[in-house]
């Protein structure tokens, strides 16, 4: 629950983005003097493995889950950002899970971020996985995090722990582990494919009038 006290104290007021900063350029400051505070948003598919212990049993865990963030705090790579967060679980496709709260983002080094989070929600629990129960939900997360100063959504790709407590008797607990890579990724990659063959060419490449590719220099 130490997350909750941390993100409590997190708030862009409470914590200065300036301790964080490193030398900016002009065009970095010259966004931030126009647009000190910006939300910027993300979703992410992920996967991990994990254990979840409910009285004296243990059993291993996969889980796969949907996380979206929308992050306020100063335009910057730089700025420590806090903002509602949620996330969408299943494991072993064997619980439907869904939890909402906040996300705090450290920078620990520009485009680099750790991330702590404090959800709370519901598990609905199915066959032999156990009984369905609110739970909270905390989660640590390090990896590559963009600031996008030309639109409101920054790519994300984390390593991630994930501890889950159930709040209500019997007191199942489970860690899990994994990565998340970002959905628009997944999205984007195919859709430049499919362009390319279509137009049997690279997508990146400039049209001339009539409409051919021409390799600029």
């Amino acid at each position: 629950m130490g997350l909750l006290a941390l993100l409590a104290l997190a708030s862009p007021a409470a914590v200065r983005a300036d301790d964080y900063e490193l030398e900016m350029d002009e065009e970095i400051q010259e966004a931030i003097r126009k647009h000190p505070m910006v939300l910027q948003w993300s979703v992410r598919l992920g996967g991990g493995l994990g254990a979840r212990k409910l009285d004296e049993s243990k059993k291993f865990v996969m889980e796969t889950h949907v996380r979206a963030d929308w992050l306020w705090g100063r335009p910057s790579d730089r700025s420590v950002r806090i903002g509602p967060a949620l996330e969408l679980r299943t494991g072993h496709f064997h619980t439907l899970e869904g939890a909402g709260g906040a996300t705090l983002l450290l920078p620990m080094h520009p485009g680099w971020p750790l991330q702590l989070s404090a959800l709370f929600g519901y598990a609905a629990r199915f066959g032999n996985y156990g009984g369905s129960a609110p739970v909270f939900v905390g989660t640590a997360a390090f990896g590559y995090r963009s600031y996008n100063y030309h639109g409101r959504y920054g790519l994300g790709i984390n390593f991630y722990v994930t501890t889950r407590t159930d709040l209500t008797d019997p007191r199942g607990f489970e860690v899990t582990g994994g990565i998340e890579f970002d959905l628009a990724l997944g999205l984007l990659v195919p859709a430049l494919m499919i362009k390319t063959a279509a137009n049997k060419g690279d997508p990146d490449v400039p049209e001339d009038e009539e409409g051919d590719y021409y390799e600029g220099f």
